[in-house]
């Protein structure tokens, strides 16, 4: 049940509740330019208000959860914190909300230039009716439903990205003296680098190709309705409710003597919700910074510059990232990683060589060869390199592809006007202009 619904005036809400932003929330981020554009567009409507009769200016749907006595804002940050920096300028006289504090360093960084650009248009003189500025605000009982609200109600702010959906539910299930230090560890690698996307990315997809699973058709935007459906469904309602950080290792025993693989998180392994979901994003992407360091010069430069082959390189880093948390990060430092990468490499791409591929073929592709599922069971390295090199010969890989992959850059170097036939079709693979 929601606690209260109610529709304000923006002078009324900013007087009425004493606001804070909750820990585990995404930062202030609006650029100069969207703080502006609402600047410019409220006194715009202010100044046609003098004229004739407008409806109120509508600024969407707040979500709140009472905590104390104060209201921590869990959507529409972004809004409510330029209408306060747009205010403190004006000067206006409010009840509360005149000490709103920032804790997030980012946030305060933003909140600082957005008021360096804000002082361009708006100044105690200017002339905003915060009384014909409405919004709706929505009191939700408690963590849970206030998120259920967060990813299903629509509203004029940032739209949110997958990352955004899930990180503050597992967030606020984490024990209050961690969450901030927790929040700032992800939004390290959201904002800064921007790999959380990308990793949480490459791990949905590294659980979904699993032949133990039906192969559903993947969503591949990140902004899309399936990708966000699909991502709270395998990372939010797929979470068990414990609290449990859980880790895996693998053992084996060599004449007698018991050997184990250092413990890890593992890109399918189930997850409970709060510390362990956190832990198991924040572990891979620190893995996927090894791993893209470590590849970069003698792969990933050189692909870099290819058209056509998104759906091909998603499906390599599925396997990568399989492979090293099957592994373990130690096999990082192996003196073979490299040429293991290569490998993965092949078969990842092989499809590519002699047509176009589409985002079903690579599906099919996993479906039959089962590259993912191999390296998730394997019991030693030697098996994933042996059946690679076995599914290329079986494909008459040295008779014409071996060429090609000479030409690519990962075992040779490229070549200007790279230009193949197979089978009488031109190979598409990489540009000419290579």
């Amino acid at each position: 049940m929601i606690k209260k619904e109610d529709s304000l005036s923006v002078s009324e809400f900013l007087n009425m509740f004493d606001l804070k932003v909750s820990d585990y929330q995404r930062p202030y981020l609006w650029d100069g330019e969207q703080a502006l554009n609402l600047a410019e567009n409220l006194k715009e409507f202010t100044q046609k208000l003098k004229i004739t009769f407008f409806p109120d200016y509508y600024l969407g749907t707040i979500i709140l959860v009472k905590k104390g006595d104060l209201y921590e804002i869990i959507d529409g940050q972004q809004r409510i914190i330029t209408l306060l920096i747009i205010a403190h300028l004006m000067k206006c006289k409010l009840a509360k909300n005149q000490e709103f504090k920032i804790y997030s360093k980012l946030s305060e960084e933003t909140l600082k230039k957005n008021s360096s650009y804000l002082k361009l248009v708006v100044s105690s003189e200017t002339s905003i009716d915060f009384d014909r500025v409405n919004l709706t605000y929505i009191i939700a009982e408690n963590d849970d439903q206030a998120f259920k609200f967060y990813t299903t109600l629509s509203t004029s702010g940032k739209r949110l990205s997958g990352i955004d959906i899930i990180k503050p539910f597992h967030l606020q299930a984490v024990k209050k003296s961690r969450q901030e230090k927790l929040a700032i560890e992800l939004e390290r690698y959201q904002f800064r680098n921007a790999h959380l996307d990308i990793v949480v990315k490459i791990l949905l997809r590294s659980r979904y190709l699993n032949g133990t699973r039906d192969y559903k058709e993947f969503p591949r935007q990140n902004y899309s309705d399936d990708w966000k459906t699909e991502l709270e469904l395998e990372f939010v309602k797929n979470a068990a409710k414990k609290g449990n950080d859980v880790k895996y290792l693998f053992g084996k025993e060599v004449d007698s003597n018991l050997q184990y693989q250092f413990s890890s998180y593992q890109v399918r392994q189930p997850l409970n919700k709060g510390e362990n979901a956190i832990q198991y994003f924040l572990y891979f992407c620190k893995l996927w910074e090894r791993i893209t360091l470590k590849i970069k010069d003698d792969i990933l430069t050189k692909v870099q510059y290819c058209d056509g082959i998104d759906f091909n390189y998603e499906y390599y880093q599925a396997a990568l990232i399989t492979y090293v948390s099957r592994f373990g990060e130690e096999c990082l430092d192996e003196d073979d990683f490299l040429n293991m990468a290569k490998l993965l490499f092949k078969v990842s791409f092989f499809s590519r060589l002699s047509k176009p591929v589409t985002k079903k073929s690579v599906h099919q592709t996993e479906k039959i060869i089962k590259l993912l599922d191999r390296i998730a069971f394997a019991y030693e390295k030697e098996e994933i390199k042996l059946y690679c090199e076995l599914y290329m010969d079986k494909r008459i890989f040295n008779d014409y592809i071996g060429n090609i992959y000479k030409h690519t850059g990962v075992i040779g170097n490229f070549t200007s006007n790279f230009n193949v036939n197979i089978e009488n079709r031109t190979n598409p693979f990489f540009n000419e202009s290579l």
